[in-house]
């Protein structure tokens, strides 16, 4: 985000504020930026690779890597999070003074609670991009403990669709009426699922912020989910 440009001398008018999200991939750019330009930067970061339980986290990262995110945190003008889970995170990687949450939002004009019949059969959504964070293989074994003690139950997985998916249902001997895949949808239609089901789970190694968990619960939703960001 680029904010309050105006007209100047330079052959490039330089913006008076830089927003920089996801500082791993513009660490480098945003230091430059800042001291050659001496602009303030504000950077909003939304990723859980602070937590060292999350695979491939920033402790697993080179130590150039490192380095300079470290450098940028550091020297940026604000730090914003979107929990403070992630913002607590953030402060110890980069020995920080501070940093500011601002929690993402849900649009309840798309998200907001629709009345369907209460049928004897359920439907339990989960929505994810089906990361390793996700537990995808965890869910599926929930699944199957789930099944072996009621059948009035549907699984509807929505994220990316993979074989091995496919395969793990299989090995674990679930029926698949029980367990139905959708690959990604549009924004619009994760709405519709939601406020046609009636419950949604998340058992996540971690997270910071669960925008879907929100979006549930604006539709009037259950959440079961795991202690994943205390």
């Amino acid at each position: 985000l680029v904010t309050g440009v105006q007209t100047c001398a330079l052959p490039i008018c330089p913006p008076d504020i830089i927003h920089i999200h996801i500082p791993l991939k513009l660490s480098i750019f945003g230091l430059w930026i800042k001291y050659r330009y001496k602009i303030p930067v504000i950077v909003s970061e939304h990723w859980g690779i602070y937590d060292g339980n999350v695979s491939q986290n920033i402790y697993q990262q080179s130590f150039i890597k490192k380095y300079f995110l470290r450098s940028f945190l550091r020297s940026a003008d604000k730090i914003i999070s979107v929990s403070h889970y992630l913002g607590k995170g953030m402060k110890k990687f980069a020995k920080l003074h501070s940093y500011q949450v601002i929690n993402n939002v849900v649009d309840t004009s798309l998200f907001n609670y629709k009345y369907h019949p209460n049928d004897y059969v359920k439907t339990v959504l989960h929505i994810s991009d089906m990361d390793v964070v996700k537990n995808p293989m965890g869910i599926l074994q929930v699944i199957q403990k789930v099944l072996q003690k009621r059948i009035d139950i549907r699984f509807v997985i929505i994220g990316v669709k993979t074989d091995d998916y496919e395969k793990k249902v299989k090995e674990l001997g679930i029926d698949h009426q029980y367990v139905r895949f959708i690959k990604e949808i549009p924004y619009s239609e994760v709405a519709n699922y939601l406020q046609e089901s009636n419950a949604l789970f998340m058992f996540s190694f971690a997270e910071t912020f669960s925008c879907v968990t929100a979006e549930a619960l604006c539709c009037g939703l259950p959440v079961a989910a795991v202690n994943a960001s205390a």
